[in-house]
C-alpha cells in the first residue's frame, strides 16, 4: 500500500519535474506549474458518492476522467499549434492531462486491492 502510494504521488508530483526539465526552451517553472494545475480534473470527484472510493477506477467513472474527454485529451496532444496560432502551453496541459490519466489508471489496475 505504501509503494502505491508513492508511486501514485510520484507520477503526479515528481515526474512531472522530470517532463518540465526536458521540455524545449527551458522554462522548465512555467511547464511544471501547468502540469501541476491539470490536477484540477479531480475536481470531478466531488460529483461522485462516495467523493473517494478506493475500490473505484476514477478513469471512464468521472466526468473529467471519462473516455470522450480522454480522447479530447488525446488529440490535443497532436494539433499543430504553431499553424493554429495557438499557445504553446495547451500541449503542455494535454500532456498534464494525459499522465493524470495514466496516473489514475495505474493506480487501480496494476496494483492489488
Amino acid at each position: 500500500m505504501l509503494l502505491r502510494t508513492l508511486v501514485h504521488y510520484g507520477l503526479h508530483f515528481l515526474f512531472p519535474i522530470l517532463i518540465a526539465l526536458l521540455w524545449p526552451k527551458r522554462r522548465w517553472l512555467t511547464v511544471y506549474l501547468l502540469l501541476l494545475a491539470t490536477m484540477a480534473i479531480d475536481v470531478d470527484h466531488l460529483l461522485a458518492r462516495p467523493i473517494f472510493d478506493p475500490n473505484r477506477c476514477s478513469v471512464g467513472t468521472h466526468l473529467l476522467h471519462s473516455y470522450p474527454m480522454i480522447v479530447v485529451y488525446v488529440i490535443l496532444l497532436f494539433l499543430p499549434y504553431r499553424r493554429l496560432g495557438w499557445p504553446w502551453w495547451i500541449r503542455v496541459v494535454a500532456v498534464g492531462l494525459v499522465l493524470h490519466i495514466i496516473t489514475d489508471w495505474q493506480d487501480f489496475y496494476l496494483w492489488p486491492h
